[in-house]
């Protein structure tokens, strides 16, 4: 079955499952280190907890329905970048 590519990298992560899974895991460990590391233990997972169920729920109800592709979340990571500096 193919998956349909929204961002480009899909076909890869298709081709290569074992690497596209290691690096999936190895970036959700980073982020749960930076987060725990920024935070606290508790907190920090907690709020990675949180984050990532968060998004993970967000893009699972929005890929379908096309209003998520590379523009828009490229201008939404830019924009919440730029509050992150700015603010």
């Amino acid at each position: 079955m193919r998956i349909q590519s929204v961002f480009g990298f899909e076909s890869w992560s298709q081709q290569n499952k074992r690497e596209s899974k290691c690096l999936g895991s190895l970036i959700l460990l980073l982020a749960s280190i930076l987060s725990t590391y920024n935070y606290g233990l508790a907190a920090g997972l907690l709020f990675f907890g949180v984050v990532f169920m968060t998004l993970a729920s967000l893009l699972i109800l929005m890929v379908p329905l096309g209003l998520v592709n590379k523009w828009t979340l490229g201008a939404v990571v830019l924009i919440c970048l730029a509050f992150e500096i700015l603010f």
